[in-house]
């Protein structure tokens, strides 16, 4: 079996593209069996120490954790890894006049050429960004592929990110799986048909055959409906507004506090959507009422992603400033979260044509998110 192995330094793991993701086949051609990438103790013990401050060394331990438990299928190579430093007094003399154990970098060569003189059916490839490795391996009879040459450059660095990219999390509104920064709210409220009392000229006309239920009084039940449709005329000026959290980095965030802030004319209120309490509908049959039985739940509720503070509103001179928190717990790469919907309660004649709400963030990361602006058109 013919078998190609390539022994990575660490400047692959911290410089280059996802060791996963390079053509390795394009590289080396296709004349082998089978391809090993070789990842040497004192390469994993220096990417360890580098977890914390670099990202890319981080990323590079949990991809190799993945392959060597599964999680990670890999098709095109078989990965190697040691734990075990070299053993020096099985170098040769020659090979020792020019290695110092001292020096990480000649750690990593004497681990590779020890695997060569293990394995010397194999090719071994020694692959590095350094120049004074990339030379000393020629000395010791290590073939060495140094990625930074124009040759082979293309295939190992990553792709350029393009410098109009959208902050990490944005701030959307939601409209049929769509987003936008902006939306327009109609000021003519759709009126609902009012409930009136000669729609139930029939409920009123069955007979009920129990002594202690009866039909209410009509003087009583025009009450409630007019009771009733006053409410819901009330709750049809609320119009509802979706705001959705989008990350749109390759890192997740962390308890990310959003407040969001409106000034508006003292006529408008802003409600979540369950603070909204819908009255319920009159029953012309008066008497006993029948509860129904409440059955305990043995499930355990999941706590909530998004934690809901109450809304608050500061009153100036004309308007009032509305203070709306919102806090996730946690957003994934690439994920959206979509919060409680807001109730936005609009009066009959508005003096504003354009409603700006302004949006800033805290979070767990460094760096700063900034603020964002969004827009509501009121025609």
């Amino acid at each position: 079996m013919k078998s190609l192995v390539i022994a990575l330094d660490t400047n692959v793991f911290l410089h280059c593209k996802n060791f996963t993701q390079i053509q390795w086949d394009k590289i080396f051609g296709d004349d082998f069996d089978e391809m090993l990438i070789l990842i040497p103790c004192m390469v994993l013990k220096e990417l360890d120490n580098l977890k914390y401050q670099n990202k890319n060394a981080l990323k590079a331990l949990n991809k190799i954790r993945d392959i060597e438990t599964g999680k990670f299928q890999v098709k095109a190579f078989g990965l190697i890894s040691s734990i075990l430093l070299p053993n020096w007094d099985k170098l040769l003399e020659l090979h020792k006049q020019k290695l110092s154990r001292d020096e990480s970098d000649h750690q990593i060569l004497a681990e590779v050429l020890l695997y060569h003189q293990d394995n010397p059916q194999c090719k071994v490839v020694f692959v590095t960004g350094d120049y004074l490795p990339s030379k000393l391996s020629k000395e010791i009879n290590i073939e060495c592929l140094y990625w930074l040459d124009e040759n082979f450059r293309i295939y190992f660095e990553k792709e350029k990110i393009s410098t109009s990219k959208l902050e990490p999390l944005e701030i959307y509104f939601t409209e049929e799986e769509k987003f936008s920064k902006e939306i327009t709210l109609s000021k003519t409220i759709i009126p609902q048909e009012p409930l009136r009392l000669e729609d139930y000229e029939k409920d009123f006309s069955k007979p009920i055959p129990h002594p202690l239920i009866s039909h209410k009084p009509k003087e009583d039940f025009q009450r409630e409906l007019d009771d009733y449709n006053n409410k819901m005329e009330e709750l049809c000026r609320y119009a509802e507004i979706y705001l959705s959290l989008k990350n749109n980095s390759n890192a997740p965030f962390t308890n990310i506090d959003l407040y969001i802030q409106m000034e508006l004319e003292k006529g408008f209120k802003v409600k979540y959507s369950n603070d909204i309490e819908f009255p319920e509908r009159p029953k012309v049959i008066g008497g006993l009422t029948y509860l129904k039985p409440i059955f305990p739940s043995y499930s355990v509720p999941k706590e909530p992603n998004v934690k809901y503070h109450k809304i608050i509103h500061i009153e100036n001179e004309r308007n009032y400033v509305w203070i709306i928190q919102n806090r996730v717990g946690k957003i994934k790469h690439n994920e959206t979260e979509i919060l409680y919907p807001l109730m936005l309660w609009i009066p009959e004649y508005p003096s504003t044509e354009k409603i700006v709400i302004q949006v800033s963030f805290t979070q767990d990361q460094e760096g700063k998110i900034n603020d964002q602006i969004l827009s509501i058109i009121l025609v």
